[in-house]
């Protein structure tokens, strides 16, 4: 009897080892698919965040190369205000077409500083900007169908022109070495390095 209670007693000691080592085993699994699980996520969120700092770049590309065509054309329609000819209203309708792809490319850039930090950007609602582009819109139209062009329309041109040449230096404020950097691409996508461009961008028509 004694011997038969040494052996359940030796036989439970060599269990306890293996079933020891079977939870440690899965312990380790487990936390090797939690990290991998983990390291997926993170690696998502980040092509997630260069895939919206390269959008955050092409849209300052985009106005960086639509306000130097705007203020090229306006120049042109300025020079041309006593021999309006009907290529000048041709230019005048190409403008108002820029014009408005302006407007689209801000409204695309205060929409994902929105999404970053809606609190920052609460006030920067695009109904200002958007009555902005309107106007020099319609005037740009006017221009585009008229044999001759008023004082007052002059003085709206010079205007548009001291507008757009303001945000261009706004915009040019803008890194556009950035571009290719991936970490780069990350903080922009954070809210850094551009943010205050846009608040600036939307102050000139405020």
């Amino acid at each position: 009897m004694t011997e038969q209670k040494k052996s359940n007693h030796e036989s439970g000691q060599q269990k306890k080892p293996i079933a020891l080592a079977v939870v440690l085993v899965l312990l380790v699994i487990s936390l090797i698919f939690v990290i991998m699980y983990a390291s997926k996520s993170i690696g998502y969120q980040q092509e997630i965040q260069v895939a919206t700092g390269k959008e955050i770049v092409e849209h300052f590309k985009a106005l960086d190369k639509e306000l130097a065509y705007a203020d090229q054309s306006v120049e042109h329609l300025i020079a041309r205000a006593d021999s309006w000819n009907e290529d000048t209203a041709v230019v005048s309708l190409h403008a108002g077409y820029v014009i408005e792809d302006i407007n689209l490319s801000l409204a695309a850039l205060l929409s994902i500083g929105e999404e970053i930090d809606a609190a920052r950007f609460k006030g920067l609602t695009e109904e200002e900007w958007t009555s902005w582009t309107a106007k020099q819109y319609d005037l740009l139209q006017q221009l585009s169908t008229s044999d001759a062009i008023a004082a007052g329309q002059t003085e709206d041109l010079k205007q548009l022109q001291t507008n757009i040449q303001q945000m261009q230096s706004i915009v040019q404020q803008f890194n556009f070495k950035l571009e290719g950097n991936r970490n780069a691409m990350i903080r922009l996508a954070a809210g850094f390095d551009w943010t205050d461009i846009a608040e600036q961008l939307q102050g000139v028509v405020q």
